[in-house]
């Protein structure tokens, strides 16, 4: 299945999660983190479920998706995927089933985060187990210094627009990132000054 890999803003966006168990709440946790409103349909939730959510404590029903940005049917039931899917469909809502990855308008990345940025693994829903060991690799290979980097930036201050290139080219040409990966934060402070200069 081929894919077109998006960075979708969600944050303030209505999403609906049907399921209540550990996918179900793996799903709700990077919602959250990327700022959707996010409501659940289950009869009870797993242990440690993230919040805040709103929760219907119900099972499904016709009619659920309607309003929603996403949907994603995370039930441990086909059958109640599948009616969580025509639903979808039905109010015209993308859907992301975890049970049918092939009947699924998206599917969700492994995402490494470094202030600002999001790095996204997929396989199209082929094996979660090879995008978490990508995931891994690209973790290692993008250190926490950036963000790090992107703290600094904000402290400091980005320059204009028109100068916002040059600044960047500046700042990856300086010893910014060596520095905050020894732990010698002063010091990449006063590179990234040099470069806003």
């Amino acid at each position: 299945m081929k894919v077109f890999p998006v960075a979708l803003v969600i944050e303030n966006r209505r999403v609906l999660v049907v399921g209540g168990g550990v996918v179900a709440a793996r799903k709700v946790a990077a919602l959250l983190e990327a700022g959707a409103l996010v409501t659940v349909v289950s009869p009870e939730l797993s242990p440690d479920f993230p919040t805040p959510v709103e929760l219907r404590a119900r099972r499904f029903q016709a009619g659920d998706c309607e309003g929603f940005f996403l949907v994603f049917a995370a039930t441990n039931s086909r059958e109640v995927n599948a009616q969580v899917a025509d639903d979808a469909r039905k109010h015209h809502v993308l859907l992301n089933d975890a049970s049918a990855p092939n009947e699924s308008d998206f599917h969700t990345q492994a995402i490494v985060r470094r202030g600002p940025v999001a790095v996204g693994v997929s396989t199209g829903g082929l094996s979660p187990v090879v995008s978490a060991q990508l995931k891994r690799s690209v973790e290692d290979a993008l250190g926490l210094e950036w963000e790090e980097l992107f703290a600094l930036v904000e402290e400091i201050g980005e320059p204009e627009t028109s100068r916002r290139g040059e600044f960047w080219r500046a700042v990856l040409k300086s010893e910014a990132l060596e520095l905050l990966r020894d732990g010698k934060h002063g010091e990449a402070k006063r590179a990234v000054e040099l470069a806003r200069r």
